[in-house]
Order: structure tokens, then C-alpha cells, then sequence
């Protein structure tokens, strides 16, 4: 009675998987064709759910800024969420809840303005802002 060593065991299975995959080509093809297109999948999956949780990341007090949305309801029944608010609300905000320390309001320009330096030109949709707006990006 023979004893095979390991690495000997391992070549042989090796050998014979190899020949099953060649013998059945269209079944390994797609095999490798499902398994691909799956890890595909999952890592477009994990890039998107990262990057939507990274979303505000950048500023050490991001526990601490919230946004104010507005509901808007149209003639037809139908309510529309915009981020656009007056800008009396961010000051009374400040003013009367004691947890505010700073408010901003944030007004978007409706039509497209093109900037220019010297040869180079992109159009840019102009947004306006208060004057508190630069303290949420101080840390303290």
C-alpha cells in the first residue's frame, strides 16, 4: 500500500478538476461568466452604499449640522421638498431656539451664469448664502 504526500494528493486533484473544466467548456464558461458578473455586482453595490455614507464627512462637527427642508404644496395637490427656505427663517432660528448656534440660509440662482478667466469659460448655477455660512466649516 502506497501513501501519497500532500502536495502529490493536491497536483492529482488539481489535475483532474483541470480536465473536468476543459471536457465542459460552455458549463465553466458560464460558471466563471455568473460568478464574475456577481462580484461585479457586489462591488458596485458596496462603492455606492460607501460613498452615500461618506456624504458630509468632511467637517468634524458633521454630528452637529442639520437642514432645514421645506414642504411646498402646488395647486395640484401633489407637496414637493426643496431646500430652499426664506432668509428670515435662518435668523429667527438662531434667535429662538437655544440648541442653534449658527444659521444659514442658501438661495439658488434659477439660471445658468457662465464664468470666464481669460480663454476658459463653464457655466455655473449661481447660489447664494448668508453671512454665517463660513462658520459651520470652523471646528471648535
Amino acid at each position: 500500500m502506497r501513501y501519497f504526500k500532500t502536495s502529490d494528493m493536491f497536483k492529482t486533484n488539481l489535475k483532474i478538476e483541470w480536465r473536468n473544466l476543459i471536457k465542459d467548456r460552455q458549463f465553466t464558461f458560464l460558471n466563471v461568466l455568473g460568478l464574475s458578473a456577481g462580484l461585479a455586482c457586489a462591488l458596485l453595490i458596496y462603492l455606492w452604499v460607501s460613498d452615500e455614507l461618506s456624504i458630509d464627512k468632511f467637517n468634524a462637527n458633521d454630528n452637529r449640522l442639520y437642514q432645514v427642508l421645506k414642504r411646498n404644496p402646488d395647486g395640484t395637490g401633489s407637496i414637493q421638498v426643496s431646500e430652499i427656505t426664506q432668509g428670515l427663517l435662518a435668523q429667527s432660528m438662531a434667535k429662538e431656539l437655544p440648541g442653534v448656534e449658527f444659521a444659514t440660509c442658501i438661495r439658488k440662482g434659477r439660471d445658468l451664469g457662465i464664468l470666464s478667466l481669460n480663454d476658459k469659460e463653464i457655466k455655473a448655477q449661481p447660489e447664494f448664502v448668508s453671512k454665517d455660512s463660513f462658520m459651520f466649516f470652523l471646528t471648535r
